[in-house]
């Protein structure tokens, strides 16, 4: 809370502690008013209750108190004496809630003997068992009030107390026998609401009155602290400006008083550093320039010196390089020379083997070509298989239509046979010879019907190993139609091959021709290379002395390079700086 406090505005906190102020000056008032009003309403009523006891103190019979405090029962007429004056005190005086009167004797402390009581507590006191004599408890505030009223021996009043019927004070005036000892005490108990009353009030009536004063003093006080720190408030907008590089401003309240003042320095403040920036702007301005152009002029001549230094360097290693080359491009020439011959003799020995292959060449190719006319043939007789088994297919497929034929003619002959016995029998012995030819037919229809399910049964085995032919033979005609495809490549290649080799024979005797030229030319090239091997040695030597210079002068060139632009840098470093400030 501390640091969250310490974040806040000047203005805030001023602010806050002025309100501060405000609200508790009018507690404090407030409080004062309530405790003043407190203590007179207290003292009334201590007051009017000290008054009321003591009238009717005075006015007690003690010899008739001290004959009731001898009896037991509410019904004697000491008792009933006391319990009318008692009634009087509370039908004269409103505020007066009972009057009676106990002992002083404390038993367990808290508790004293009943007296008398007022007619409305008779019956109460009854329901419980309690008569007079019997110890009654008591409240605190009574217990201590006459432990002080024994002790100092006068009338004392309690302090306002509450309870569930409402507020009172206790007047408790002393009683005293023969020889002036206290032995009991006479109790009012005054209505102390008032008091209450009167503390609601003035709560109610400084509120009504300090809640709106407050908020006045507070509307006032904000007015106020506010236009008296609207200049204080420029100033911190014009201080967060600069610092972010604005220059180009001036606070408007410049009074006469401290925050006006502030306000006219910080003005002639800003204007003399804008001053001295804008010095500062156009003196990096001409720096920033010159480095540029010192940099430049470093860094062309360093790339320049570089490519010199990398120049003499490739020259000499050239020239080592080139002194190297010419010394094996010499040796290089005689294996060459010698290679050219060996070129020679073996292209005649090329040309002659590549004659033989192209004449082998020529027999394969009509060996394809025969064995692609063998093919078609092959082809041809597969598709006149491929149709007969076919034929066959369709015969063995009206076999089984007959045998189907067949085998109802034989069924209906059985039956012809079986009704033909019936007949025979119903005729008897006219009939008997009937019926041997009859069973004879029947006997033959059976064997033929047999017979045909045989037959049946072979035809449509046939049917499958056919329908399998087939199949072999549509396989075979699909590879005797790719071995087509590729005796005709093979044929394609053969060809392709020779016209390649006659090339090669051509190319070859070419080949033989130059090499004879070459090797005359290889002569005069190794008498050349030896004059080229002299000059690259000088060239070499002088390729080096010009490394070594241009070395040292790249060096120069480089710490010249690497000033210019740490000096850029500074003027590229000042001229940001620069640019942070707002001048125009």
């Amino acid at each position: 809370m501390n640091k969250m406090f310490k974040k806040k505005s000047f203005i805030f906190k001023n602010l806050s502690l002025s309100i501060t102020l405000i609200v508790l000056i009018g507690l404090l008032i407030t409080a004062a008013s309530f405790l003043l009003l407190t203590n007179t309403l207290k003292s009334e009523t201590t007051q009017e209750a000290s008054s009321l006891a003591s009238k009717w103190g005075k006015k007690l019979d003690l010899a008739l108190v001290e004959e009731a405090a001898q009896s037991n029962d509410y019904s004697t007429p000491s008792q009933q004496e006391l319990t009318k004056s008692f009634d009087t005190i509370s039908e004269y005086n409103p505020k007066v809630a009972q009057a009676y009167i106990f002992s002083t004797e404390l038993i367990d402390g808290n508790q004293t003997p009943i007296v008398s009581v007022p007619s409305h507590l008779v019956e109460p006191l009854k329901s419980e068992g309690l008569n007079p004599g019997d110890p009654y408890p008591q409240p605190k505030h009574i217990v201590k009030g006459i432990q002080n009223m024994l002790s100092e021996g006068k009338m004392v009043s309690t302090s306002i107390y509450q309870d569930d019927i409402g507020t009172w004070i206790t007047e408790l005036y002393p009683l005293k026998n023969r020889e002036g000892k206290i032995y009991a005490y006479f109790g009012v108990d005054l209505d102390a609401s008032m008091v209450a009353e009167g503390q609601s009030q003035i709560i109610k009536t400084s509120l009504s009155i300090l809640l709106p004063g407050l908020l006045i003093a507070i509307i006032l006080q904000i007015f106020m602290t506010r236009r008296s720190f609207k200049p204080l408030n420029e100033l911190m907008s014009g201080l967060t400006e600069v610092s972010s590089g604005n220059f180009n401003l001036q606070l408007k309240h410049t009074g006469d008083d401290e925050l006006g003042t502030i306000n006219k320095r910080f003005n002639e403040m800003v204007t003399d550093i804008k001053t001295m920036v804008l010095k500062v702007k156009a003196s990096s301005d001409n720096i920033k320039h010159s480095s540029q152009m010192l940099a430049e002029t470093a860094s062309s001549t360093d790339s320049k010196s570089l490519k010199i230094a990398d120049v003499t360097e490739n020259m000499s290693s050239a020239a080592k390089t080139q002194e190297e080359s010419i010394s094996n491009t010499s040796i290089a020439i005689e294996e060459v020379a010698k290679a050219i011959q060996s070129i020679a003799y073996n292209s005649s020995e090329v040309s002659a083997a590549s004659q033989h292959m192209n004449k082998i060449t020529i027999d394969g190719n009509e060996s394809v070509k025969t064995l692609a006319r063998q093919m078609d043939k092959i082809s041809e007789r597969f598709s006149l298989t491929t149709k007969s088994v076919a034929a066959l297919k369709e015969r063995s497929m009206e076999i089984d239509k007959l045998l189907g034929i067949i085998t109802g003619i034989a069924d209906q002959t059985n039956l012809l046979a079986l009704n033909a016995a019936i007949e025979a029998a119903r005729a008897g012995e006219a009939g008997k010879g009937f019926s041997v030819v009859a069973s004879e037919v029947r006997k033959l229809a059976e064997e033929s019907n047999q017979s045909a399910r045989v037959i049946s049964e072979l035809v449509k085995e046939i049917q499958t190993e056919t329908q399998n032919t087939v199949s072999h033979v549509e396989i075979g005609n699909t590879e005797i139609s790719k071995g087509i495809e590729y005796v005709n490549l093979t044929g394609s290649l053969f060809h392709q091959i020779q016209e390649n080799s006659n090339e090669v024979s051509a190319n070859i005797l070419d080949v033989s021709a130059s090499s004879q030229q070459i090797s005359a030319g290889t002569e005069e090239i190794t008498a050349t290379a030896e004059d080229l091997k002299h000059s690259a040695v000088q060239n070499s030597d002088f390729a080096g002395e010009i490394s070594k210079i241009a070395g040292e002068n790249q060096e120069s060139v480089s710490q010249l390079r690497k000033s210019s632009e740490g000096l850029n840098n500074l003027a590229d470093e000042l001229e940001g700086l620069v640019k942070t400030f707002k001048t125009s």
